[in-house]
């Protein structure tokens, strides 16, 4: 685990929830939550790396909300009741649901007798090592593109419609989390984003997935946009030779 500065604390708060899983609902109830992500109770939690989405109402005006999260923490053993623990970690909230979840977690902060979760209980928190440390827990997928109208179709054609088709000899069993990494064709650069598989598909000479993806609310697809119309990166390349050259020019300049 990260070191303790980069650490979410987390409070202890109880609220019910829905925990969708692919199309099963269940009902779970929060034990502690962050700015990072929650920690929940429930008679079916996911398995490790599995994507899921939650819904409750946050405090303190009782809005409901639905997060995208990823199971980071599962408990091996059931308690009294045959509840298990599972601590799950929020990614792709836009900037409205970041702003919304922070400010429920500000408010669980302030409410009289809220106990911060001790810090011998970090092993079942989410945790923030870095922007993607959910990334690191997913099969990658790079998927590279010709033109840049390509790209423009992915988002208008498959995007939108909240689905991929990714041509790909690699299996994967439904519902696992895949990580997508769009390549730009002139500048090189991706774009990322995580999707649910829905299924394997092998149709009229198409292998592959069909990968379920999260909606993209109006920022994100302004996002898409901006990394499509992109202006190429200069790239310069490094010569080995040219480096041991720059260290001569050095001890030249420091005996002149």
């Amino acid at each position: 685990m990260g070191s303790e500065k980069r650490r979410h604390d987390r409070y202890y708060v109880r609220l019910p929830v829905d925990l969708v899983v692919g199309k099963t609902k269940t009902s779970a109830m929060t034990v502690d939550v962050s700015f990072g992500g929650l920690f929940l109770k429930t008679v079916r939690p996911p398995p490790p790396r599995q994507l899921v989405k939650v819904t409750l109402l946050l405090p303190p005006k009782d809005r409901e909300v639905s997060l995208m999260a990823m199971a980071v923490f599962v408990e091996g053993h059931p308690d009294d009741h045959g509840m298990r623990g599972v601590g799950l970690k929020l990614f792709g909230l836009d900037d409205d649901l970041q702003e919304r979840w922070e400010e429920f977690v500000k408010h669980v902060r302030t409410i009289p007798r809220t106990e911060k979760v001790p810090e011998g209980q970090a092993e079942k928190a989410p945790t923030d090592e870095d922007s993607g440390a959910w990334s690191n827990l997913l099969p990658e997928l790079r998927i590279r593109t010709r033109t840049r109208q390509d790209l423009r179709n992915i988002l208008n054609l498959e995007i939108r419609k909240g689905r991929m088709y990714v041509r790909t000899p690699v299996e994967l069993p439904p519902q696992s989390g895949v990580e997508l990494h769009l390549v730009h064709p002139d500048t090189s650069r991706t774009f990322s984003f995580v999707g649910e598989v829905d299924r394997k598909v092998r149709e009229n000479g198409f292998v592959g997935l069909r990968i379920l993806l999260p909606p993209f609310d109006g920022a994100k697809v302004k996002a898409f946009q901006r990394f499509v119309e992109a202006d190429a990166v200069m790239s310069i390349d490094v010569d080995s030779d040219d480096l041991e050259r720059n260290e001569d020019l050095d001890a030249d300049r420091s005996a002149s």
